[in-house]
């Protein structure tokens, strides 16, 4: 699959499992991804979640999406955003 093509697979496929990091325990949850785009992916979350915590305190993850016997993983860096816009 070419970016195109995994962008549009996520869009078609929005719920993935999200895996951070809790200390040196992986934890790994269902997640909505509200959008995927050149930009990246965007998930929402409350502060006061444990989620969010495990995120601040460790950025790296890893998304797993899966559909019609079509697994999609995408690995990367966290970044918070605070737009009220989204």
């Amino acid at each position: 699959m070419d970016k195109k093509q995994i962008l549009t697979f996520i869009n078609e496929h929005p719920i993935c499992f999200l895996a951070t990091t809790d200390g040196k325990a992986a934890r790994a949850r269902g997640m909505d991804t509200f959008r995927a785009d050149d930009n990246g992916l965007i998930f929402y979350t409350g502060k006061v979640k444990e989620v969010f915590q495990q995120l601040a305190a460790h950025p790296d993850v890893e998304a797993c999406y899966y559909a019609n016997g079509t697994q999609v993983r995408v690995r990367g860096r966290i970044e918070v955003l605070e737009d009220e816009t989204l």
